[in-house]
């Protein structure tokens, strides 16, 4: 943190560990280590309260990789201890590995010790804890956390924003493109109980087309993208061996930015359930000029 006091975002309060009366660690004052802090109410067992306050820091950790827009891997959240070391007020350590590599009769050949470290993002920057752009997304997490209702639709952004972060943290490509595909079918899965319908994926890509694609060209390229991404899910959950790519954080963008276009554009202001929004993809579908 850049500032010394606590700083709120959403249902979290995040400050220096220093101030707490009673230390969560023994880490010295000046090794900037944070607490997180959520209120849980309604639930009586310590045990229970401290799975709810867990499970609770994942989703921050998700949210805020979310928010990031950065599928890169390069972000790293940790709660618990032992905390990242600080190494600095800009640098924090994160690992070490170390390898060894041995000929077939054990006589070592070479090896190798690299340290990651990673620079330090201030969480009470703006960025975070006052997002313009996802700002309606924090306030609805912590209504949520805190029993207030909300609509059936305002739950599958917030649980897509979730896992979207999950895919963009997970280390495993297969982990990232299910995510992906969770974060799709959250947003947007349907079953009107037709008889004949289209498949998920073709139901799914039209919809995300509706809404973040601009033009012919645009909506044929999302459609394409998402179908791929989706046959390797479908490889990856039914065994098959289809090679695996990055395709996955293409959809964590489109997804990132349809979750922003319904947050932010009035034509979704009235959309409480999901098959309002399809009744919009439907009339557009059928509108010819």
């Amino acid at each position: 943190m850049d500032s010394v006091e606590k700083v709120t975002i959403s249902a979290f309060e995040i400050g220096p560990s220093k101030k707490l009366a009673l230390p969560l660690s023994n880490a010295s004052p000046e090794s900037g280590e944070l607490y997180i802090k959520i209120d849980v109410v309604k639930a009586y067992d310590h045990q229970r309260v401290i799975e709810i306050a867990e499970e609770s820091f994942l989703d921050f950790v998700r949210i805020i990789i979310f928010i990031s827009g950065k599928h890169d891997k390069t972000i790293q959240i940790k709660t618990g201890l032992p905390a990242f070391p600080s190494m600095s007020r800009e640098l924090m350590y994160v690992q070490t590995s170390s390898y060894q590599i041995t000929d077939t009769e054990g006589r070592l050949e070479s090896g190798s010790v690299s340290n990651k470290t990673l620079e330090k993002i201030p969480v009470d920057n703006p960025f975070f804890c006052k997002n313009l752009q996802f700002e309606k997304l924090l306030n609805l997490y912590a209504k949520r956390h805190a029993g207030e209702q909300i609509t059936d639709f305002e739950n599958r952004i917030i649980n897509a924003a979730i896992a979207v972060g999950e895919s963009a943290k997970s280390r495993d490509i297969k982990n990232s493109i299910l995510y992906s595909c969770i974060a799709l079918e959250i947003l947007f899965s349907f079953d009107d109980g037709s008889l004949f319908q289209k498949s998920i994926a073709d139901r799914l890509a039209d919809t995300m087309a509706f809404i973040v694609a601009k033009d012919k060209e645009a909506r044929l390229h999302v459609n394409a993208t998402l179908k791929k991404v989706y046959q390797m899910r479908s490889a990856l959950v039914h065994g098959g061996n289809k090679k695996l790519n990055d395709d996955y954080i293409v959809v964590n963008a489109l997804v990132r930015m349809a979750i922003c276009e319904l947050l932010a554009n009035d034509k979704y202001t009235e959309i409480k359930k999901i098959d309002q929004l399809y009744a919009m993809v439907k009339e557009a579908q059928y509108s010819y000029s």
